[in-house]
């Protein structure tokens, strides 16, 4: 009976250790989903600037610079100086100046590569986590894969109608590496790289799916191959 006892106590404490390592990885998945879509959603205008940091505060350290999210465009528009307005744009501005944008991002939303509405859609893949060989850090890989309906997109952008769809980008994909670094016993964001390929209308259809991946960027990481096993259709997000 001892004996039994022993052998169902080691059993649980191996399971319990399995449990831990699933919910590493669930969470760190999770953390990127939610970078991602609170991107999307603060790039058109859907959540301000305010919403986005509480969205993901227990991500960032307390000294994470955010200039990887400020820098990002929203939308360019027509006026003085042809201004860009960026993400750090959004800071500190009252709610009727950010009515002001959106009404403005109606215009001129098109113009932004993630901008949603029929004419497109935002693909997120993201790879299990990866342990940092000699470092208590983590890594985790996005793909977001952007495709464009280039006639619907001429329709809503007034500037597009009468162009020739020859050189338009048809699809964009945004690969990223996120570095995590274990900080008061939780993981938080030490840094993301990112590289973007784009390519036209002619490319994507003259290049085979198998010759497209290997083309793309973090599919290797340590000798190890990233599989990129989430997928969620990120304009179907709330």
């Amino acid at each position: 009976m001892k004996r039994i006892f022993i052998i169902l106590f080691i059993v649980l404490i191996i399971l319990s250790g399995c449990n831990n390592d699933i919910s590493k990885k669930e969470d760190l998945v999770e953390k990127v989903e939610r970078l991602e879509i609170n991107e999307y959603k603060i790039m058109n205008l859907k959540i301000n600037y305010e919403e986005y940091i509480e969205n993901t505060k227990d991500i960032m350290p307390d000294d994470y610079n955010n200039n990887f999210l400020d820098n990002i465009t929203i939308y360019f528009a027509p006026r003085v100086n042809d201004d860009t307005v960026t993400v750090g744009d959004l800071k500190g501005i009252s709610d009727e100046e950010f009515k002001e944008h959106k009404e403005e991002f109606k215009k001129y939303g098109p113009r932004n590569f993630q901008y949603q509405d029929e004419s497109n859609e935002i693909i997120l893949k993201v790879s299990k986590p990866h342990d940092v060989s000699g470092k208590e850090e983590k890594v985790v890989f996005a793909r977001k894969i952007i495709s464009f309906d280039i006639e619907k997109l001429k329709e809503i952008d007034p500037e597009l109608k009468g162009v020739e769809v020859t050189g338009l980008t048809k699809k964009i994909y945004l690969n990223r590496m996120y570095t995590f670094k274990k900080e008061n016993n939780d993981w938080k964001l030490k840094f993301r790289n990112e590289d973007m390929k784009l390519y036209s209308l002619e490319e994507f259809e003259e290049i085979n799916e198998e010759d497209l991946n290997k083309s793309l960027p973090f599919n290797e990481f340590q000798d190890e191959k990233v599989e990129y096993n989430t997928q969620i259709n990120i304009t179907n997000t709330n």
